[in-house]
């Protein structure tokens, strides 16, 4: 497998066929392209080689300091638009952290850095689990229910409002067991990959493990953090569209006519939260959600057969 290295002040390419494990350390003036490790780095590692279509590299890059940070370089996707998906989701928390609300909901953000079209680096976010391998018991203790709740309605109302679909459950991760996020944006503003879930998907072992009083403290939330974004539809419509400008696959106006209905543009802030709560209960009973899970749990398995 040929492999281009296209580190921001690398001299020359490394080119190889690389393996994991694989170190280079030859390098010149390489510099941390996330910005995670101050100085030069002395020492690159190939650590894994995913699976996945595009065969994603996780690096794990060593300073002048001897400080150690990991990375993930992706080819074969544009990450402009995860990019962009980040920089919204840097707003809504904003906004969730100077409202009134007193359990503030947020989203779990990680760095990207597109060089291209095709290439480009993604933050390696330690002590993951995906939602389809968590033990959802294990995770629903006293004491971290409320950030798992509150990251969870971060992560669920901006997918909805910037309409993220293809949402299965390797592309929802928790962290420490404690913090829920969404990864992977390939998908917005409601195009879809065929056959899909709700972009509500939550996972059904969440639900399961609730009382009735912690999944109506849950919806109550939810409604509440959504009225948040309600009352700021203008900022948020008028973000978007000057972020999403660059993509070549959007257009300002689709944009803001997907947003006026996600965001329930013109109802009254009791409506609007009354349906969104309605839709997290539609999405957490969902059978075309159960069908989405296991589609996709049977391509994994045939791609890793291959």
């Amino acid at each position: 497998m040929s492999w281009i290295l296209p580190l921001p002040g690398l001299k020359k390419n490394l080119s190889t066929t690389a393996k994991d494990g694989q170190i280079w350390t030859d390098l010149e003036n390489i510099v941390d392209p996330l910005g995670l490790l101050p100085g030069n780095i002395t020492s690159v590692r190939l650590d894994k080689t995913y699976t996945s279509a595009a065969k994603p590299m996780l690096l794990t890059l060593t300073s002048q300091t001897f400080e150690t940070s990991r990375i993930i370089f992706k080819r074969g996707d544009n990450l402009r638009q995860d990019y962009a998906v980040q920089v919204m989701f840097y707003i809504f928390n904003r906004l969730w952290q100077l409202s009134p609300m007193k359990n503030k909901p947020f989203i779990h953000q990680y760095k990207i850095l597109p060089t291209s079209n095709r290439t480009g680096f993604l933050e390696y976010v330690s002590g993951c689990t995906s939602a389809g391998d968590i033990s959802w018991k294990a995770v629903l203790n006293p004491v971290d229910k409320l950030k798992l709740f509150t990251s969870m309605a971060g992560s669920y109302l901006a997918c909805w409002v910037l309409g993220i679909r293809d949402r299965h459950q390797d592309n929802m991760m928790i962290k420490d067991n404690t913090i829920f996020f969404h990864i992977d944006f390939g998908f917005i503003f409601n195009d879809a990959p065929g056959f899909d879930a709700p972009i509500f998907s939550i996972p059904g072992g969440f639900r399961k493990h609730l009382t009735n009083d912690e999944w109506a403290f849950f919806l109550k939330l939810c409604g509440d953090a959504f009225a948040v974004l309600h009352q700021n539809s203008g900022l948020i419509m008028y973000a978007s569209s000057q972020v999403m400008a660059d993509l070549p696959t959007l257009s300002a106006s689709q944009v803001r006519k997907y947003l006026v209905r996600s965001l329930m543009v013109g109802m009254t802030e009791k409506s609007a939260k009354h349906k969104i709560r309605t839709f997290i209960i539609e999405g957490s009973n969902s059978a075309q959600k159960e069908m989405k899970y296991l589609i996709h749990e049977i391509a994994v398995k045939m791609k890793e057969k291959q």
